[in-house]
C-alpha cells in the first residue's frame, strides 16, 4: 500500500511546496487580519470616545457649532409617558390665551454658556407653528411676511411629523375612517421641557430678552 505521503505526491503533485507556500499566506493572512482588528478597534474607539459619548455641558464652549444637539441629555429624557388621544374642549381656535399657556415665560427659548446664547427648542417652535396656522385660520395672512412665515411653519411641521415618525396603529372605524381617538401613545414627558426652560429663564441676564 502507498504511504499517505506517496498518496498525496500522486494526486497533487509539488503538493509539499504548495503546503509550505500555503501555510505561509495563512500565517500571513492571520496576521493582516489581527492588525486589520486592532487598527479599526482603535479608530473606533476614537470616533466612539470623540463624537458619541455623551458630555457634560461644562465641556461645551457655545461657540459656533460646539453645543449640545439637545437641551436636556437624551439618555436622561426616555419615552415613560403616555398620552391617550382625545377630543378636548380646550384649545379650540379663537382660544388664544390657552394656546399661549403652553410657552414658559422665555417663549420656549433657553440660554447657555458663558455668554448665555440663545438658542430656540424644537418642542417649543413646534407649537409657536402650530399656533401660527391656527392664526392663519382665523386670518388670512396679509403681508408676504406673513405668508412666508405661515409657509415656513406648515413646512416645518410637515418635516418634524416625518422625523418623528410615529408608527402607532390607527384602527380604521365605520370601515372608512381614522380619528385615533381613544388610543394610547408612548411619549417624552412635555412638561420637563417646560419646566427646563422655565427654570432657565430664572438665571437670563437683566438686560436681555429674547
Amino acid at each position: 500500500m502507498y504511504s499517505k505521503h506517496v498518496w498525496r505526491s500522486m494526486l497533487f503533485p509539488g503538493s509539499c511546496h504548495f503546503t509550505s507556500a500555503a501555510t505561509r499566506w495563512s500565517l500571513l493572512g492571520y496576521s493582516v487580519l489581527v492588525v486589520s482588528i486592532i487598527v479599526n478597534g482603535a479608530v473606533f474607539q476614537h470616533f466612539y470616545t470623540r463624537n458619541i459619548s455623551p458630555r457634560t455641558v461644562e465641556t461645551y464652549t457655545f461657540v459656533e457649532f460646539d453645543f449640545p444637539l439637545s437641551v436636556i441629555p437624551i439618555e436622561n429624557y426616555p419615552y415613560n409617558s403616555r398620552l391617550l388621544v382625545e377630543d378636548t374642549v380646550r384649545y379650540q381656535l379663537n382660544s388664544t390665551e390657552e394656546w399661549r399657556s403652553m410657552f414658559p415665560e422665555s417663549g420656549g427659548f433657553v440660554r447657555l454658556g458663558s455668554q448665555h446664547r440663545l438658542f430656540g427648542v424644537s418642542m417649543f417652535h413646534q407649537l409657536h407653528c402650530l399656533d401660527k396656522l391656527r392664526q392663519s385660520v382665523l386670518a388670512v395672512p396679509s403681508t408676504q411676511w406673513e405668508r412666508w412665515h405661515t409657509q415656513h411653519c406648515l413646512n416645518y411641521l410637515r418635516q418634524m411629523i416625518l422625523c418623528a415618525s410615529s408608527m402607532r396603529l390607527e384602527d380604521v372605524k365605520n370601515g372608512e375612517k381614522v380619528n385615533g381617538l381613544g388610543l394610547e401613545h408612548k411619549c417624552r414627558d412635555w412638561s420637563v421641557l417646560y419646566n427646563y426652560a422655565a427654570e432657565n429663564f430664572k438665571d437670563w441676564p437683566a438686560d436681555v430678552y429674547p
